[in-house]
């Protein structure tokens, strides 16, 4: 997962890549399963946001400034107003 490719979610459709389960340690720490790890391109050191949501946990990479251009390339700028705005 590197250069222009999307920010990548280590919340992976359980549905397409089988579940993963993991056990919550004493001192609240997992450990992220290898195939994980591999598939997102994990690496010790890396920086991951965590976010609570409807009550689950993610981990999102932290991605430097440079590894997100294009990103958006191609999408289109045109945002279809209501006829009462300006």
């Amino acid at each position: 997962m590197e250069g222009k490719a999307a920010i990548a979610s280590i919340i992976i459709s359980f549905y397409d890549l089988g579940m993963e389960t993991v056990k919550l340690s004493s001192k609240y720490q997992v450990v992220i399963p290898r195939s994980v790890r591999t598939r997102l391109g994990l690496k010790p050191g890396m920086r991951l946001q965590v976010i609570e949501y409807n009550g689950r946990v993610e981990f999102l990479p932290v991605r430097k400034a440079a590894e997100l251009r294009g990103l958006l390339k191609g999408l289109e700028p045109f945002i279809e107003r209501e006829k009462d705005r300006l």
